[in-house]
């Protein structure tokens, strides 16, 4: 069991311009793989691309857009740098039974209306 990981193309423009355009090329691609995986995203999973949600951004307000849904990293580096989720840490060390409790408990915050496919940001 993985912690899930949420990214947003709204906490995304708090770093690059036009966030959207970086799902248009293989090149633009590889940059938005390096954005997500360096806000705490593992690339090595699969990664959910939800359109037109509203949802939260981290400063809590209200967004209506695209989003990123995968899994957190579970590094060392992410675990110790103030940004990783409870979830990850208990994910980390192995207790899978609270992670799939959390999980439970915010799912309620996650919805499939509006999702595109799912797709690799790895694959060319």
């Amino acid at each position: 069991m993985q912690a899930v990981h949420i990214i947003s193309d709204g906490d995304l423009a708090l770093v690059v311009e036009h966030p959207e355009t970086l799902r248009d090329s293989p090149e633009n691609k590889e940059i938005l793989k390096k954005l997500l995986h360096n806000l705490g995203m593992d690339i090595a999973f699969p990664i959910e691309v939800q359109h037109g949600t509203t949802h939260r951004l981290w400063d809590k307000s209200l967004y209506t857009g695209a989003r990123y849904v995968g899994v957190e990293r579970t590094d060392k580096a992410w675990l110790r740098s103030g940004y990783a989720s409870l979830e990850a840490k208990i994910a980390a060390k192995g207790d899978w039974s609270m992670v799939e409790e959390l999980t439970s408990m915010r799912k309620g915050q996650l919805t499939t209306e509006g999702c595109d496919t799912l797709f690799e940001i790895g694959e060319e």
